[in-house]
């Protein structure tokens, strides 16, 4: 037994004290036992992984007794046995030395789902080697799954999912997009980062659709060559002092939005006018 301030020090870098064992397939802790575990014929008290049962709610780690096992104190809430915290196993055919992570993130304790993940310390993880079939996998719930190169749109978009993402992906998404002149000039907030749009006509702005909340786009706004177009806004822009910025009318002369995303149906607006040398 580990003296206090070892086992205080255990708590606070994230671990647990060792188990005796590891279970290597499902296991009747309600009938309990000094059972066999991996080779290891546990005796009262001893502290146990448990890792495979056929209901994933009770996984974690129990103390061995001739009745039914109960869950240690130290790992029966889920401070105690949340994600990243470790577990190192003493003895056993299959998992002596093994350092087992508690891989479920803030688990309610006998209704969420527990799962366990294999450290490697070569530096991969997982309880079972990614399929060898040359593409790339994360492992998501105890499960690998494949992973493919997110696009330029689904970069905008934030898309779900898991998605490797590479700098030129990124650079890529904030190449300038132009928007369709017309009437009113349709906004999709996920189709861009920054829109360009040349003024044909007077105008009016879009409401966003798609919007993300927290996010930025710029618009770039020209005159064309005849200028003195106007722009009006859809009803969700908000506007410093709640004036609507007047574009400079000039021909070819530029001005410059910058929209933050507030809410689904509220946009803020700062104008930087007259862009030019």
């Amino acid at each position: 037994m580990n003296a206090p301030t070892t086992a205080a020090l255990r708590l606070l870098a994230g671990d647990r004290e060792p188990v005796i064992a590891a279970t290597t397939a499902n296991t009747d802790i309600a009938t309990g036992g000094l059972l066999t575990i991996d080779g290891v014929t546990v005796e009262v008290g001893d502290r146990v992984l448990v890792k495979d049962q056929t209901d994933a709610t009770e996984n974690g780690i129990y103390t061995a007794s001739e009745g039914e096992w109960y869950r240690t104190p130290d790992a029966a809430s889920s401070r105690n046995i949340n994600k990243g915290v470790l577990i190192w196993v003493q003895s056993g055919t299959v998992n002596e030395d093994r350092i087992y992570a508690f891989d479920t993130l803030d688990p309610d304790i006998g209704t969420d789902n527990i799962y366990l993940a294999l450290m490697d310390w070569s530096g991969t993880e997982g309880l079972t080697d990614a399929p060898a079939d040359g593409n790339q996998y994360a492992r998501q719930d105890n499960t690998w799954v494949a992973l493919d190169y997110a696009t330029v749109a689904e970069t905008r978009a934030a898309a779900p999912g898991l998605k490797i993402f590479t700098t030129d992906l990124i650079e890529g998404a904030a190449a300038l997009v132009a928007l369709t002149d017309a009437a009113t000039i349709a906004v999709d907030w996920d189709a861009a980062i920054i829109f360009t749009v040349t003024l044909g006509g007077n105008r009016t702005l879009g409401n966003p659709t798609n919007p993300q909340i927290g996010t930025w786009r710029t618009f770039i706004i020209t005159q064309d060559g005849t200028g003195s177009r106007t722009l009006a806004y859809g009803a969700n822009y908000r506007f410093e002092g709640g004036e609507e910025p007047v574009l400079t009318t000039a021909p070819a002369a530029v001005d410059v939005l910058s929209v933050l995303c507030v809410t689904a149906s509220s946009f803020y607006v700062w104008a930087s006018l007259d862009v030019k040398a």
